[in-house]
């Protein structure tokens, strides 16, 4: 059973504001490779992210989280009668038929599935001849330039709030996004085709956009519960004013108002069921 995270009321909206979304080039290949594009089916899909990226290409697409809360800001999204949210675990898809399905897709959450009982699954609901399973994930956000030098060392403190700061209070499963999934068990179809570092997706953010996403991973909800809110605060206020020495802006600065470039690389693994 996929693990339950992600369902704290304000992890979920921060998780809704502040996650990427898959870039474009991502989201083409993947259609690319289908013939039929009527039902798509996005597992794990947070607060809809990935499920509004592929509406565009569906008649239909269904995003399945297993908390509540990640769907109801799912929901705000204000998308197409197209697309729907439910409530349900990735290992039971019991409102899909065999062989019904056109694409599974999984954005940065199979790392928290029982994998052999998902994989039975997608193996039922996909069509034959040429059901695609996607699954996909990305690596740390970062700032890219102008300044290279400063976005280098705003790099080096996102680092070490991810390594030294939250690092013994990630689970396990960190270490296979941090690997880029070449760790998880193989899916049912073979070959699989992978992308790595060539996705990318680039937004004009801020700062806070920046602490905003740091807080809203997994590890640092988890530094906060054992450590506190005082201590969560003070790490992000201690960040916010180390980039602002890097990128030399006065201190009284508001974060919300230091503009950034920020990149997230995807990864994807791809393969077609026969």
């Amino acid at each position: 059973m996929a693990k339950r995270l992600f369902e704290g009321l304000t992890h979920t909206k921060n998780y809704a504001l502040f996650r990427p979304v898959p870039p474009k080039s991502l989201i083409e290949d993947i259609v690319s490779k289908l013939t039929n594009k009527e039902l798509a089916v996005d597992i794990g899909c947070g607060s809809g992210q990935s499920t509004q990226a592929l509406s565009a290409h569906f008649e239909k697409v269904i995003g399945i989280d297993v908390s509540s809360a990640q769907i109801e800001q799912a929901q705000k999204l204000g998308l197409s009668n197209k697309v729907q949210f439910q409530v349900g675990p990735a290992e039971k898809l019991e409102n899909f038929k065999d062989s019904s399905v056109d694409l599974v897709s999984c954005c940065q959450a199979i790392h928290w599935f029982d994998f052999a009982a998902f994989y039975q699954e997608v193996d039922r609901v996909l069509r034959p001849q040429g059901g695609l399973l996607a699954i996909y994930g990305y690596h740390l956000t970062e700032p890219v330039g102008p300044n290279t030098q400063a976005a280098a060392k705003i790099k080096s403190l996102r680092d070490k709030i991810f390594k030294e700061i939250t690092g013994p209070y990630w689970t396990p499963e960190r270490k296979l996004v941090d690997e880029a999934y070449k760790g998880i068990p193989p899916g049912p179809y073979s070959p699989v085709e992978r992308s790595d570092w060539q996705h990318y997706t680039d937004i004009q953010a801020s700062l806070s956009d920046l602490s905003g996403y740091i807080q809203t991973w997994s590890g640092f909800q988890k530094f906060q519960q054992v450590k506190g809110d005082k201590a969560a605060h003070a790490v992000i206020q201690d960040f916010e004013l180390r980039c602002k020495e890097a990128l030399e802006v006065p201190e009284a600065t508001e974060p919300s108002q230091i503009s950034l470039v920020l990149r997230t690389h995807y990864f994807s693994l791809l393969a077609r069921k026969p």
